[in-house]
């Protein structure tokens, strides 16, 4: 007896790791991906739980990746300011209000390390991957593609980079996946009234946090549209009634949500937003062909040949089930897309990569469900299994990058490095010059308590030191910096070199120099 149960013990796990192969990689009956198979078992939960953990452990892994230029900018200029000033002051586009109202709840509760700022974006990056998979069951009612579509989410490398990121982008994706989930829900039942309300409920909340999500909210609502056009008449008019009161909901409520940060800052700063949008768009990305190659990089990164191919064949397999079945649920992504083109047709300017962010989740959701139409049980389950492969293969490649940068590749890494480099050096005794900006090596000074730069032309700084990054050259950063201060001071000499960038000094001329650069500059600017 002892013997047997000692065997039967050892063997326990390899049965079950039999049980749950063989469970997941079961052949489908018929290929068609919407037969009903009620609820998942115990095999969807156990890679549910897995792919959510696996992504998890990954952005752990990036969480205290080097403040970012926006991160710093917004720490300095709305978390640490009280409440009620922070959520009603609508000054810069960078403030995501309801991801700034919870990063200052976490600042207040945790305190202001990157990880504790950072902590909103985590938890809805962490959700992404079960959101996902609960859209893959949702349309294919196969646990195995919800699990992988899931799995895919989790580990994609720019969905990692910006769940490390403090800023309101993730919350944004899983508010989106939020009202994909209603919106498949709404299909197979449009007499659901609570999915209508969590839909516009969802769509307020994402749009106070960013309002480019009425880029999703305008495409999700012409999938509805296309849905009640496919109806009977009578349903029709019920469903597009239902869909109006819905949407003016969501406006009601979006405006509700404003409403403060707009009577305190006033339409005419609200409006001049739209404007520093365009210039910054127009600096990066100048046409909307720059875009689309911005976004195919952003969302390829880390992705492996085999899982684009079959992506690529999901999604176009999907497209021809939609159009052959006349569904409004398989064309959602490709409706998304449509509406989202229509609207950025509309604006005046170009919407650059993030703005798109929310839609790669569903686009890999779709992609991964699409490999469920493929007829021949042997190619689907060969193709199941190497997609899996891939996108393991893909985290993998993600978690042995040393940076995760797609905002901008500017990103000063050895921010930390820098301010300490910096804190033997006299109190307001130097200046600080860095491309974009010098909010990273400020809050690292915060954060640790070391002395702060002044401004260059501040008559205290003796000296100013000048970081020059990477993918940048001293020229580069002097030229985006130029100014009138900079006939004060001698040529830069290198200071030190640190693991990612340089930094160069600049000795402050005698009174008698800078007058006389000072009227060279004036002589020089008048014609």
């Amino acid at each position: 007896m002892g013997k047997r149960t000692r065997r039967s013990a050892e063997t326990t796990p390899i049965r079950l790791g039999r049980r749950y192969l063989r469970t997941f990689l079961r052949p489908d009956r018929g290929g068609a991906g919407l037969s009903k198979l009620g609820h998942p078992g115990w095999c969807y939960w156990a890679s549910l739980a897995a792919v959510t953990l696996v992504g998890l452990g990954l952005r752990l892994a990036f969480l205290n990746h080097p403040m970012r230029y926006d991160e710093s900018m917004v720490y300095f200029r709305y978390v640490i300011h009280p409440l009620h000033d922070l959520a009603t002051r609508y000054d810069q586009v960078q403030n995501h209000l309801l991801h700034t109202i919870l990063e200052h709840t976490s600042w207040r509760c945790f305190g202001n390390s990157p990880s504790v700022l950072r902590l909103p974006a985590l938890i809805a990056g962490t959700l992404l991957a079960p959101l996902a998979a609960a859209l893959g069951y949702a349309v294919t009612r196969r646990a195995r593609y919800g699990a992988l579509a899931g799995g895919w989410v989790a580990v994609s490398s720019v969905l990692v980079d910006y769940s490390t990121n403090a800023r309101g982008y993730t919350m944004a994706c899983a508010f989106t996946l939020g009202m994909c989930l209603s919106t498949v829900g709404l299909i197979q039942n449009p007499r659901r009234r609570r999915l209508w309300v969590v839909w516009a409920g969802l769509a307020a909340l994402g749009t106070f946090t960013i309002p480019t999500m009425m880029f999703p909210v305008v495409g999700l609502g012409s999938v509805l549209v296309l849905d009640a056009m496919l109806r009977r008449r009578r349903r029709r008019r019920i469903q597009l009634v239902r869909l109006t009161i819905t949407l003016g909901t969501w406006l009601g409520l979006t405006l509700l949500l404003y409403a403060p940060a707009l009577l305190r800052t006033g339409s005419a700063t609200v409006l001049a937003i739209p404007r520093a949008v365009q210039s910054y768009s127009e600096a990066f990305f100048g046409t909307p062909l720059a875009v689309v190659e911005g976004v195919w990089q952003d969302w390829m990164r880390d992705a492996l040949v085999p899982a684009l191919v079959l992506g690529g064949i999901g999604l176009l397999l999907g497209l021809g089930h939609a159009l052959r079945r006349r569904s409004s649920a398989w064309s959602l992504p490709w409706v998304m897309l449509a509406g989202g083109i229509g609207l950025a047709g509309l604006l005046p300017v170009n919407a650059y990569p993030r703005v798109w962010l929310p839609l790669l989740p569903i686009i890999l959701t779709f992609a991964v469900c699409g490999l469920a139409l493929i007829r021949s049980t042997r190619i689907r389950v060969l193709a199941v299994a190497i997609l899996a492969v891939s996108v393991l293969l893909g985290g993998f490649r993600t978690h042995q990058r040393e940076f995760l940068i797609a905002e901008d590749p500017h990103t000063l890494v050895d921010a930390e490095l820098v301010a300490q480099v910096c804190a033997p050096l006299p109190h307001h005794g130097f200046g600080l010059i860095t491309a974009p900006s010098t909010d990273a090596v400020r809050y690292y000074a915060h954060l640790r308590n070391l002395p702060r730069a002044v401004h260059p032309i501040d008559p205290r700084s003796k000296a100013t030191y000048v970081v020059v990054n990477r993918t940048q050259s001293l020229e580069d950063v002097l030229t985006a910096k130029a100014g009138a201060w900079l006939r004060a001071y001698r040529a830069p000499v290198l200071h030190c070199t640190l693991p990612h960038s340089r930094i160069y000094r600049m000795e402050r001329r005698p009174p008698a120099q800078q007058i006389a650069g000072m009227v060279d500059a004036v002589d020089t600017a008048t014609p």
